[in-house]
């Protein structure tokens, strides 16, 4: 529970401060591989947060190698991760790992099709980045909403899509 709230407040950048101590304090470094990765990853996107960025990568790269979780939505907060540092090989790495089973397509995983969008724009395909992530809610994806209209030229919906976003945070 306390991995799980620490990683949520990591990841939306609500009181990174306190979740880097209630992880560090509370969640036990050698509780599995599991529960380490996940520990790392929380570390590396409260430390992003934090514009601490060498103890953000050296978390990043605890929670890419190892034994940890192997499941989509793990990776993909691994891939976005590794998009906000800047590391867009390592983002696309770790996204090409995601992989759906089943008869039918894939369920559309919100941090999946952020990460998406993420390539796209950084690809330089603001549009198909429209395409993907347009209707996503949230922060991060408002912002790349609003780098894709300014890579298109539409500098009046950028500027709205950029005001959700600071009313949003």
């Amino acid at each position: 529970a306390l991995l799980g709230r620490g990683l949520g407040r990591a990841e939306n950048a609500i009181d990174p401060t306190a979740a880097v101590d209630e992880i560090s304090v509370y969640v036990d470094k050698k509780a599995g591989p599991r529960m380490a990765a996940y520990r790392a990853l929380a570390l590396a996107l409260a430390h992003q947060s934090l514009q601490n960025f060498d103890l953000a990568k050296k978390s990043l790269v605890e929670a890419s190698e190892g034994k940890g979780p192997t499941e989509p939505r793990f990776l993909a907060r691994v891939a976005f991760a590794h998009f906000l540092a800047g590391n867009l090989a390592e983002a696309a790495r770790a996204r090409a790992g995601i992989t759906w089973y089943g008869k039918d397509k894939a369920e559309d995983d919100p941090k999946v099709l952020l990460v998406d969008t993420g390539l796209l724009l950084a690809s330089g395909l603001p549009q198909r980045a429209l395409d993907v992530g347009g209707k996503l809610d949230g922060v991060p994806a408002l912002l790349l909403r609003a780098q894709s209209y300014l890579d298109l030229g539409k500098a009046k919906e950028a500027l709205e899509a950029a005001e959700a976003a600071a009313k949003l945070a």
